[in-house]
């Protein structure tokens, strides 16, 4: 296992040494290091026969993939943006829990809402 290099820090007025790995200097922050992912999953709140459902992200370059679940059934995935999923309602009744599932590297983010099937 490689021991990351550290630049060593003293407090003149404590013996606290602070040791900060290099990676983390701004230099090496990367587009997805700018702030949290967030999702937005926009849908009619009811809905009946096929449906668009669009899945938005703050940070759409960093996104590899998008998959859209419906009561836990995979609607699909998709890697590119706009997140655009059609959803058949037509085998679901009353609440429908919508997961969006994002992924930026190895990391996830997951967003839920729910709607109402009229069908």
């Amino acid at each position: 296992m490689d021991i990351p290099t550290v630049e060593q820090f003293e407090d003149p007025e404590s013996s606290i040494e602070i040791a900060v790995p290099e990676s983390a200097s701004s230099s090496n922050v990367s587009g997805a290091d700018v702030g949290a992912l967030t999702l937005t999953i926009n849908s009619p709140e009811r809905v009946t026969g096929t449906v668009t459902v669009e899945v938005d992200v703050n940070y759409p370059d960093q996104v590899t993939r998008v998959k859209l679940y419906a009561n836990g059934d995979k609607i699909g995935g998709d890697t590119t943006w706009p997140f655009d999923f059609d959803l058949n309602t037509s085998p679901y009744r009353g609440r429908l829990h919508l997961r969006a599932v994002a992924f930026v590297g190895g990391r996830e983010t997951i967003e839920n809402i729910w709607i109402s099937a009229e069908n």
